[in-house]
């Protein structure tokens, strides 16, 4: 009996390949296209809210004491790792968040407002380690718009190369807390002299299905999100192949017909 619910377990574990994703507006409207287009990913949940901040994420903001957020206006949920359910391991977390911070200092590049923005990705990075110690993070910061961003007051929103400085923070704070970046800022065919192809966006900055489809099928994301079944053999020891599922089961068979009277 013993063996046989070793063998469940194990089972269990092969199995529990959930990603948790958080953050803003890149974060929610991806919806479940990580499992979609991800083959290790067999569960998921997504606690993105369109228009938070890394300040409140990093702040804990509760309904209780800002109601008129918008952490609160999306279902009642807060901008808080209290309000996910850490109950499973979660294997991977994608983490999308400092772009509204970004936006709101005009998309300044002066070292204060930067070093802050950074300065709470990383409370949010810590935040999740320390939830969650055996999840990967992974961050990707953003892709060059599809065009001008005409809905923001300041010019600087509106150049070509206005969120490197927004990546650059991002890069620096998954550097400083050791998890993984994949720079996708060139992604979907923009750089610093051209916008990206509009087949990508469903406005002039966030990714449609097509650009979701996109992002997650870019092989250094795929190897960081370990989507491979190649990838995820060779460097995760804690998951287990079918084959040595198999070789536990007859062991556990061949224990119960020994122990048997």
């Amino acid at each position: 009996m013993f063996h046989l619910l070793s063998v469940a377990l194990l089972a269990k574990s092969i199995t529990a390949d959930k990603a948790l994703i958080i953050g803003d507006s890149w974060a929610e409207y991806s919806l479940q296209t990580l499992q979609e287009h991800c083959e290790q990913v067999t569960s998921m949940v997504n606690r993105g809210i369109a228009g938070t901040t890394a300040a409140q994420w990093a702040g804990k903001v509760h309904c209780g004491a800002t109601p008129d957020s918008l952490c609160c206006q999306h279902d009642g949920r807060t901008c808080s790792l209290d309000n996910v359910s850490f109950e499973e391991t979660y294997r991977i977390s994608w983490l999308s968040i400092g772009g509204n911070d970004f936006f709101e200092a005009g998309c300044s590049s002066d070292s204060t407002a930067v070093n802050q923005i950074q300065s709470n990705v990383e409370q949010v990075i810590v935040q999740l380690q320390s939830a969650s110690p055996n999840t990967k993070i992974v961050l990707t910061g953003y892709s060059v718009p599809k065009g001008p961003l005409t809905w923001h007051p300041s010019a600087a929103c509106s150049e070509f190369r206005a969120l490197e400085p927004l990546n650059q923070l991002v890069k620096r704070a998954a550097e400083a807390r050791n998890v993984a970046f994949v720079n996708v800022s060139h992604l979907m065919g923009g750089s610093r002299t051209q916008w990206s192809n509009a087949e990508f966006f469903r406005d002039s900055i966030h990714l449609n299905a097509a650009g979701y489809q996109h992002l997650w099928g870019h092989p250094s994301l795929q190897t960081a999100m370990e989507c491979t079944i190649e990838h995820s053999v060779s460097s995760a020891p804690h998951r287990t192949s079918l084959g040595a599922l198999l070789f536990a089961f007859g062991l556990a068979l061949n224990g119960s017909e020994r122990n048997s009277p």
